[in-house]
């Protein structure tokens, strides 16, 4: 990575990026007039209507939907609430959430997951780790075990904002990370503080196309939030230049000092549902 990238990745405000992943929808409406402040420009895709044409409109005029306000917003920011929402005969997770004065609709494609007894079981496990090392241990054989990854990994940060990898699971055949310290570049400062208030991000694929955020009066939409919100173009390029990976999940765990939980697969992954971010 040269100076001119590690510059631009520190002066970077991601959260307002304006642009979304395409395996999700979202849409934002003014909490008080229940109207639709924004919304991601594939949401023609389920509307069959031109985005633009959506702003100012009721969101009841599009979805079957009883939004329970007082119950939302009595949530911490950020904090969200999940059900599922049928549309045109197809089931959505719709996760449900606010900032400032607006509620935050992100809907995704429903996939279920038959394991779920494996999961809480493996939930029950940690509780009782008889170190942390063993829950490290624990945590990423899990993850792998579950969902199949190429590479699970604890990523510690240390005084100096450097870190190091703690744990790993890796395929046979791919290079150990185990070990390796990292500039406190290869993680900025602004980056560090979004995965503090929001403790999951993946991307599903680095090839994939980014989608707008349409909004009243071209504002820039704050996506601090947002799962499903795009990578910055330059961590983007960072993978690209890896040749490695072409999907990741990032989960932030704060165990006295606070840890991040790198995923990683060599191909385009679909993540089921229940495991993704916001699950």
């Amino acid at each position: 990575m040269n100076k001119k990238m590690i510059q631009e990745c520190h002066e970077e405000k991601i959260e307002y990026f304006n642009e979304i992943q395409p395996f999700g929808y979202l849409i934002g409406i003014d909490v008080s007039t229940f109207e639709i402040e924004f919304v991601s420009e594939n949401i023609s895709l389920l509307f069959s209507e031109n985005p633009m044409h959506l702003i100012g409109k009721k969101i009841t005029d599009y979805l079957n939907i009883e939004i329970d306000c007082p119950k939302i917003l009595s949530l911490d920011i950020g904090e969200f609430d999940r059900d599922s929402i049928e549309i045109n005969s197809q089931t959505y997770h719709l996760t449900t959430y606010h900032n400032s004065d607006i509620i935050y609709l992100e809907l995704e494609s429903l996939i279920v997951v038959e394991n779920r007894s494996s999961y809480h079981h493996i939930s029950e496990q940690l509780l009782y780790t008889k170190s942390i090392e063993d829950n490290w241990k624990l945590l990423i054989n899990s993850i792998k075990e579950l969902i199949g990854y190429d590479r699970v990994m604890i990523y510690q940060f240390l005084e100096d904002n450097s870190g190091v990898v703690v744990a790993e699971n890796v395929d046979e055949g791919l290079d150990s990370y185990l070990g390796l310290r990292f500039p406190e570049f290869d993680i900025p400062e602004q980056v560090r503080l979004l995965y503090i208030k929001k403790k999951s991000r993946m991307v599903a694929d680095i090839d994939d196309l980014r989608i707008k955020m349409i909004s009243r009066e071209d504002k820039v939409v704050d996506l601090t939030y947002t799962s499903i919100r795009a990578f910055s173009v330059s961590h983007i390029e960072y993978l690209r230049n890896a040749k490695v990976f072409r999907f990741q999940l990032l989960l932030t765990i704060v165990f006295g000092d606070w840890l991040l939980v790198k995923i990683q697969h060599q191909n385009i992954f679909q993540i089921k549902s229940d495991y993704s971010p916001n699950y």
